[in-house]
């Protein structure tokens, strides 16, 4: 029971001396929040915009589907078919990006000759 005493006094003692800070950390505080929700705000707007365009595509959608269509099912079917295509167009733009790289680069350091040649000497046969 002496060591619990003992443990609260310490407790107490250290928080009388965090006291002179308090005004401080919630000066802090309230800073950090007026910097991070405008911060926030501005970065999560073009996702909101967009969100609230695949509402109103998806909603467009739903309106034109007859009462007996599982409109549920019909929504995740069309959103995951247009993710898919969005996916294999990051895939096929960043597989025309990597093409010089994957293939070792070519040209005439690897040793490779032009394909088509202009000028005289191409006219011959």
């Amino acid at each position: 029971m002496l060591r619990a005493i003992e443990l609260v006094r310490l407790l107490s003692l250290s928080l009388s001396s965090l006291r002179p800070w308090l005004p401080l950390q919630i000066i802090a505080l309230v800073l950090l929040l007026v910097c991070i929700l405008p911060y926030l705000f501005f970065v999560l707007r073009p996702y909101m915009r967009l969100h609230v365009a695949q509402v109103k595509r998806v909603a467009g959608l739903l309106s034109h589907a007859p009462t007996e269509v599982d409109v549920h099912g019909h929504a995740k079917r069309v959103i995951r078919r247009i993710e898919k295509a969005e996916e294999r167009a990051k895939r096929r733009a960043k597989r025309t990006s990597d093409v010089p790289a994957a293939r070792g680069g070519g040209g005439a350091a690897a040793g490779t000759a032009p394909l088509l040649t202009a000028g005289p000497s191409a006219m011959q046969v």
